[in-house]
């Protein structure tokens, strides 16, 4: 072993022994009771400095009827024949945007961009919150369903579209799965 290297692991040695204490302090004694400092032996005050309120995140603005789905209609605040502007308006833009469709975070997509005018409003399976009058929304049973709008429109033979509750002439078309609203369409009646 080099000398350099035995010198090193002496002072090594030599400072963990004195407890640290190379400037001719005695090493601290653990037996030793150590007081806490009491309002007379401190002299140095800490000023807290003034800390401004965090900005109050903006609230979506209320819109009447925002959870209110109307048949034949219109949902979340936006009425079919509705502009796109006033779609952006109150959403902002949107989280995805597939041919005329704009989708907005599984909650509601509308359509007819392409026209710049809505044509239709889905209502998807995480809001939970949109219902109609008769309080029908996502996760209703088949029995809520005709409790507020009769019997489902007969299927055309033409076009079977099975999943589905069809009220068109109502304007409103329930798509489920195991007897429950999994997703609701507004159309103008057809």
């Amino acid at each position: 072993m080099s000398l350099r290297i035995l010198g090193i692991m002496f002072l090594a040695v030599s400072i963990i022994l004195t407890g640290g204490c190379l400037n001719g302090d005695d090493p601290p004694n653990p037996t030793e009771t150590i007081t806490p400092p009491t309002s007379e032996t401190l002299t140095d005050t800490v000023e807290t400095p003034e800390v401004a309120d965090p900005p109050v995140a903006e609230e979506p603005p209320v819109v009447p009827g925002m959870n209110l789905i109307e048949p034949g209609k219109g949902a979340g605040g936006i009425k079919l024949g509705d502009p796109f502007e006033k779609v952006k308006q109150l959403y902002g833009e949107p989280d995805r945007v597939a041919l005329d469709t704009w989708f907005y975070a599984g909650e509601f997509s509308f359509s007819g961009a392409d026209k710049n005018v809505v044509d239709s409003i889905r209502i998807g399976l995480l809001n939970k919150k949109a219902k109609t009058a008769g309080g029908v929304g996502i996760d209703s049973t088949r029995q809520q369903v005709e409790n507020e709008f009769g019997k489902p429109d007969p299927l055309d033979p033409d076009i079977p579209i099975p999943g589905w509750w069809d009220y068109r002439k109502k304007g409103i078309t329930f798509k489920h799965r195991d007897d429950k609203v999994r997703e609701i369409v507004i159309k103008k009646p057809w």
